[in-house]
């Protein structure tokens, strides 16, 4: 069947239950062969639902728990191709070559931080404040009691 522009339109197929079954098979063979990654993601979107709730909950706005539930996986992408699109905007303007930009930053992030970018960035935030803690201070300034 062709359209007005005359390409061929998508065929949409049906989904019978044998193609559920196939997907959930697919879906728990990969979680038996990393069962700690699924385990990680879905506390974190458990961890997340939980902040959300608590947010709304503290400023009485719990009608929109559910819509912003219901956003909340969906929000990951969207931040990962916008942070794409804004390192390509503005690197391109200063780079020819901003993809080779891109992909060293993706590789430094995967050799510096094995465990993650999050994790990653945490222990780098708390070892700079180690540092900063550990920093010489200046010492007090010595005062007389007065007898």
């Amino acid at each position: 069947m062709t359209s007005v522009s005359g390409k061929v339109d998508p065929v949409v197929r049906r989904i019978r239950t044998a193609d559920i079954a196939e997907a959930l098979g697919q879906g728990l063979r990969d979680f038996q062969a990393m069962p700690l990654y699924g385990l990680l993601f879905g506390a974190l979107y458990a961890g997340g639902g939980v902040v959300i709730l608590l947010c709304l909950t503290a400023f009485g706005l719990v009608y929109l728990a559910y819509p912003l539930a219901a956003g909340f996986a969906l929000l990951g992408p969207f931040v990962g191709a916008g942070l794409v699109v804004v390192v390509k905007n503005v690197v391109s303007a200063f780079i020819e070559r901003w993809n080779f930009l891109l992909g060293a930053i993706f590789v430094a992030i995967v050799i510096l931080m094995p465990e993650g970018l999050v994790p990653g960035t945490a222990r780098l935030w708390r070892s700079l404040w180690r540092k900063r803690a550990h920093a010489v201070t200046p010492p007090a300034a010595k005062t007389e009691a007065s007898s």
